[in-house]
């Protein structure tokens, strides 16, 4: 699986790093997971299909969560 994790925040995205590869251990799972600070660096990489799950934070800097969502539901 392909996971992308994007907030701005260094602790609060190390806590989800340390949460899936815990879950990712009792459940014998092989999860790769990109890391971004900003909405604009996770839509700089994106491609559709690429995720099978993206955590996004909702209040991220100047960028806001539920926009980045909604920009990459709307991805061609």
């Amino acid at each position: 699986m392909k996971f992308a994790v994007c907030d701005d925040e260094a602790f609060e995205r190390d806590k989800i790093r340390d949460l899936i590869t815990q879950y990712a251990t009792t459940k014998a799972m092989n999860i790769d997971v990109d890391y971004y600070e900003t909405g604009e660096e996770l839509l700089a990489t994106y491609e559709k299909g690429k995720y099978n799950i993206i955590f996004l934070d909702v209040e991220i800097g100047a960028d806001d969560g539920i926009v980045i969502g909604e920009r990459i539901r709307n991805f061609p």
